[in-house]
């Protein structure tokens, strides 16, 4: 079955792309 994921975890992985389009930021992996 496939696991939907949570709110959170969207939401985590969306600040990471929106940081990491930032270059002065840097990717926090």
């Amino acid at each position: 079955m496939l696991s939907v994921p949570s709110p959170l975890e969207i939401s985590r992985r969306l600040f990471i792309d929106v940081v990491c389009t930032f270059p002065s930021l840097g990717c926090s992996n």
